[in-house]
């Protein structure tokens, strides 16, 4: 895999970042850093995070530059090793770098500093499958028949809207990934949004997933409660009528057509 340059070359003469410097390094030492760098590339890509790591930190003490300062840093917090991530970021953190590139790390720290401060969780254990049991089919009136079929629209419709906002979450969820991912400052600094700090787009697509689903839930509803509704027996009119016979005048009262 070709080597990836950052998008904006830190000053490496004016910061110390070790014994020696890259121009101090001879051309074996370079040329074995460079293929070191490219092993880390190629396992960073397979998200094998803790080789690549390992790969960075070999090639960053054979000619220590800042691009692979970075790249190391970002494979250690992705294999889940935060305190050797946070480390590293202080050491960029305490080298010379425009207002942009503090920006973008010092939000990797901050994300850093967060993940060591909440406790993994258990996984939870899977209750153990059970046969439900035999139900009777129900039946439907055929007078009800019609508002069914437009319960079973509407919470299909509201179906779909949750399957949608769900899309949209999950498509906001991986512009977020292709920050926390990034490899090189170029790629942090092409998904990062600093107005919102998060993946550029993210949060548009997180609101629309939001509205959707609120809207598939009262569908959902809805559709439920029409359903319901359409399963009640009728209710029998009531009414007063006139009653005229031949010795009386007046008024009789009904319900469902019997006096």
């Amino acid at each position: 895999m070709p080597r990836r340059i950052l998008a904006i070359l830190l000053s490496i003469a004016s910061i110390t970042w070790g014994p020696s410097t890259p121009a101090e390094a001879s051309p074996a030492t370079r040329s074995a850093a460079d293929t070191h760098y490219d092993a880390a590339a190629e396992l960073y890509a397979r998200e094998d995070y803790a080789g690549a790591a390992s790969e960075f930190a070999v090639a960053y003490a054979l000619a220590p530059r800042v691009d692979t300062l970075f790249a190391w840093a970002q494979a250690e917090r992705l294999a889940g090793n935060y305190e050797e991530a946070l480390e590293l970021y202080e050491r960029l953190l305490a080298g010379e770098l425009s207002a942009a590139q503090r920006e973008a790390i010092e939000t990797l720290r901050f994300q850093v500093r967060g993940e060591l401060v909440i406790a993994p969780a258990e996984p939870a254990s899977e209750p153990e499958p059970t046969e439900p049991p035999p139900t009777e089919p129900a039946t439907v009136d055929d007078g009800s028949t019609t508002s069914a079929r437009r319960g079973g629209g509407l919470i299909g419709l509201g179906t779909g809207l949750t399957v949608l906002a769900g899309g949209l979450v999950i498509s906001g969820a991986v512009l977020d990934r292709r920050v926390s991912a990034a490899r090189t400052y170029m790629d942090f600094e092409a998904a990062f949004d600093p107005k919102t700090s998060r993946g550029r787009g993210a949060v548009g697509l997180y609101a629309s997933g939001g509205v959707l689903a609120a809207a598939g839930v009262a569908m959902l509803v809805m559709g439920v409660i029409r359903l319901k509704r359409s399963k009640r027996p009728p209710v029998a009119p009531i009414a007063l009528v006139p009653a005229l016979g031949r010795d009386h005048v007046g008024v009789a009262l009904t319900i469902g057509g019997w006096k």
